[in-house]
């Protein structure tokens, strides 16, 4: 049996085998029959082939595998040391690449299918074989092995392209880990976008991060997909310890195809899961924790899988570690920038105060908002509002600076224009190419009426009983840093009893994709429903107009409500500090003008009502905290002020003390002092005219 037609002409080869080579290896028991194939092959017109003969086959297999020449293999299946079709899988396994003709004396059909099925091109009988079908059978082995070598080239390349398209959308969903982790979103939300990504990626249920906490060497439960938040985040596993703390120790990715039979210490994982792959976080070869990937049926995880699951832990690794970085510095700015606002508010006398400062989101970065209440020397208050322009630590520096200079430019005593003037200077030589927006307003003692000068912020908010709120337009200048040697305009407040005025940072109005004058008419009416005082306006401007939180930026609003027209009487109890008399002092004037009392008589209750609190103030007191109380009455004819202190009467120091109560004496009508063992009671009485509550 012949299988190469033999009526089929023999193409002519022009590169026979690999390379060129013309040998042909005979392996034949029988020295006359393969004397008889030499000579038909070397001395055959036109035949191209050499013969190298082998009467067993393990010579030739230590032969074929080292040469270079062999375009094929001519085999007879009855050999002393090889018997049948097992010489054809022994010569494919030595040489895959040379083609193999079998030769042999067997003339059956079965046997041929045999050798065929293992590996041989061509069966040949030797009864019926001539140098014609010899020569054809070989050049018809060549051209088939080639084209199988090719076939396979070209099964390998479809497979290589299906693995690259599959490796593609790999890489692409891998992509998207990087995706979540620019995206602004705090550590919790990335784990959990991160683990979403993940689960897709590998075709799993269950999926989790577990971070580790370097100290205690434990690793730490921070996020799950797939377990129905069944796993306790309270729960960790010690380095060494089971499946996760195995990775951690060894370094290594471990699979595990039944849960049940494994080390897993987490009752979730025992419960719900039943394979398991997991790998080590790595962010440059540290480790950082652990991600693993479970389904809820038996699964073999693939080597591919690991290389995947692998690549996806080193993008979130990164990705966890920017965001801890990123955490760690916006934590530091809002504990910069906290540190940088009033621990309190002071105590104005008149004035009711509330402030709120809110960050923005976890996922973004800390801006430079920033509020300021500066009681001044004369009993006016300055009052602040202002937005550097930038994120992080450097926006929030800046603002300390500016505080620092505007407090020190306002109790100078510098007008509002002056201040923000002196300001852009500061800015500009600072931080050149950065800018800031605020406002600065001086409100007189009596507290109703004010100046202000506006550096590119938004507008102040006035809210008055029995009127629709207004904002304060007008004095609006460029930002701070703007513009070299800039001016700014001032513009007169004028506030009613019981009125309120609210300034704030564009984190509360601003909104993408909405006009800012929308957002202004929004917060108008926010602010004119009643409410109790600053406090609750506040909170009301911060759930109305921000109800799902502060967005990227930040949020700081400032509101004071002035006093409602005056009573009869005022009484407070101030701390025992040079500075309350400033408090003091406005106090008293603001009531005094509020109950009628004439310009004149103002002025003299006023200056003796200061001695008195100075000798309160001045009184030897036990250590701590220590305070006086201020009490003052409207009669009809007469205003009655008490002064008094907790602390021992201590006589006069010095040259040009004691004079206090002199000058009291004269500028009052009535002065009694009640000294005892708990302290002194300073009594003065002035009489008035006018009637009572006439301011």
């Amino acid at each position: 049996m012949n299988f190469v037609s033999a009526g089929d002409p023999a193409a002519p080869l022009t590169d026979i085998g690999s390379e060129g080579a013309r040998e042909v290896v005979l392996i034949e028991d029988s020295r006359d029959y393969a004397m008889a194939v030499r000579a038909m092959l070397d001395h055959h017109q036109g035949s191209p082939f050499w013969v190298k003969h082998f009467t067993k086959l393990s010579d030739a297999l230590e032969y074929v595998p080292r040469s270079s020449d062999v375009c094929c293999l001519l085999l007879d299946l009855n050999l002393p040391d090889a018997r049948g079709v097992e010489a054809v899988g022994a010569l494919q396994e030595a040489a895959a690449e040379v083609p193999i003709v079998v030769l042999t004396g067997l003339d059956d059909d079965e046997l041929a299918l045999e050798a065929m099925h293992a590996g041989a091109q061509d069966f040949l009988v030797k009864g019926r074989a001539d140098v014609d079908s010899i020569t054809r059978s070989i050049r018809y082995a060549i051209e088939r092995a080639r084209n199988e070598r090719h076939r396979a080239d070209l099964l390998r390349e479809r497979s290589a392209r299906a693995r690259a398209e599959a490796m593609a959308g790999t890489v692409s969903r891998l992509e998207r880990l990087t995706e979540a982790a620019l995206a602004n979103l705090s550590l919790d939300e990335l784990l959990h976008e991160l683990l979403g990504h993940v689960c897709e990626l590998l075709d799993a249920e269950t999926a989790a991060i577990l971070l580790l906490d370097d100290e205690r060497q434990v690793l730490e439960m921070r996020a799950e997909r797939g377990l129905q938040g069944e796993a306790d985040a309270r729960f960790t596993v010690p380095v060494g310890a089971g499946f996760a703390g195995r990775i951690v120790s060894e370094r290594r990715s471990i699979v595990i195809d039944d849960v049940a039979k494994s080390d897993v210490l987490s009752p979730v994982l025992r419960q719900r899961v039943k394979s398991l792959l997991g790998v080590p976080l790595l962010a440059e070869d540290r480790i950082i924790g652990v991600m693993h990937v479970g389904t809820t049926s038996p699964r073999e995880f693939s080597a591919e899988d690991t290389v995947v699951l692998q690549l996806a832990s080193d993008r979130a690794a990164r990705a966890i570690e920017r965001a801890r970085r990123f955490q760690q510095e916006h934590e530091t700015a809002v504990t910069l920038q906290r540190s940088l606002l009033p621990d309190r508010l002071p105590d104005v006398p008149g004035l009711a105060l509330a402030a709120r400062y809110l960050p923005g989101a976890a996922g973004a970065e800390v801006g430079g908002d920033w509020y300021d209440v500066i009681p001044l020397a004369d009993g006016r208050v300055g009052l602040v509002m202002g937005d550097v322009v930038g994120r992080g630590i450097p926006a929030a520096s800046l603002m300390g600076q500016l505080r620092n200079g505007l407090r020190a430019y306002a109790i100078e005593g510098h007008r509002p224009s002056a201040v923000l003037e002196r300001l852009d200077r500061l800015v500009q030589s600072l931080s050149p190419g950065r800018m800031a927006t605020l406002l600065y307003m001086v409100l007189e003692p009596d507290g109703r009426t004010g100046v202000f000068a506006n550096a590119g912020h938004l507008p102040p908010l006035v809210v008055e009983e029995g009127r629709e709120p207004r904002l304060l337009e007008a004095a609006r200048g460029v930002p701070l840093g703007v513009l070299p040697y800039a001016s700014f305009e001032e513009m007169g407040a004028r506030l009613e009893p019981a009125s309120t005025l609210v300034l704030y940072t564009d984190g509360l109005v601003e909104e993408r994709g909405i006009s800012i004058e929308l957002r202004l008419d929004d917060l108008q009416r926010a602010a004119s429903a009643p409410f109790e005082g600053p406090n609750e306006l506040c909170e009301r401007l911060l759930h109305e107009m921000l109800p799902e939180g502060p967005g990227v930026d930040d949020v700081a609003v400032l509101a004071l409500t002035t006093a409602p027209a005056s009573t009869d009487r005022l009484a407070m109890t101030l701390p025992a500090e040079p500075e309350a008399l400033i408090t003091a002092r406005r106090a008293l004037r603001n009531w005094l003008a509020e109950v009628g009392v004439d310009p004149e008589a103002l002025y003299d209750i006023t200056l003796a009502t200061g001695e008195a609190c100075t000798n309160a103030i001045e009184h030897a007191y036990t250590p701590g905290e220590a305070s006086f109380d201020l009490e003052a009455r409207r009669g009809e004819d007469d205003v009655v002020v008490t002064v008094r202190d907790y602390g021992s009467w201590r006589p006069a120091r010095g040259q040009n003390r004691g004079r206090g109560l002199k000058l009291m004496e004269t500028l009052m009508d009535d002065v009694n002092v009640l000294r005892g063992q708990t302290g002194t009671t300073v009594e003065l009485r002035r009489v008035v005219t006018g009637e009572a509550g006439a301011g």
